[in-house]
């Protein structure tokens, strides 16, 4: 999978996600703050929440790679997607191969992005696994 041409617009980052192995058609993706001005993403890199988005379904249908075109990666982050890929193999992976981890390629950054005093989110689906699934039904 390669992430391209990552580009701002006011509050708006947009980019082109383009499948390697899976047999999908490349798409535009955009994510937006809502803040009403470019200036929120003035010292961000934009390719962290299009890294961040693109991961689980690049896992999931088999690609091999991640490939953020003219971005850099905060090292920080590079490290803890390593952690989430190895936990989504544990989850997910399986003898159908999908979730395997996948090459992260791209340029590092030469420091972590620094703090910021905004809040940070977390997903979390609280459901059920397939095994409790199949037990209930049992």
């Amino acid at each position: 999978m390669i992430v391209k041409d990552l580009r701002r617009t006011g509050s708006r980052v947009s980019g082109t996600i383009y499948w390697e192995t899976a047999a999908k058609e490349p798409f535009d993706a955009f994510i937006s703050i809502g803040e009403a001005s470019e200036e929120a993403w003035l010292g961000r890199r934009v390719s962290h929440p299009f890294l961040i988005a693109v991961l689980l379904p690049a896992m999931r249908h088999g690609e091999k790679r991640i490939r953020v075109d003219n971005e850099p990666v905060d090292p920080f982050l590079l490290e803890q997607i390593r952690s989430v890929m190895a936990l989504a193999h544990a989850w997910w992976g399986g003898e159908d191969g999908h979730y395997q981890p996948v090459e992260i390629e791209a340029e590092l950054a030469d420091h972590a992005e620094p703090k910021s005093d905004r809040v940070a989110a977390s997903f979390l689906t609280g459901g059920w696994t397939r095994s409790q699934r199949s037990e209930l039904i049992a």
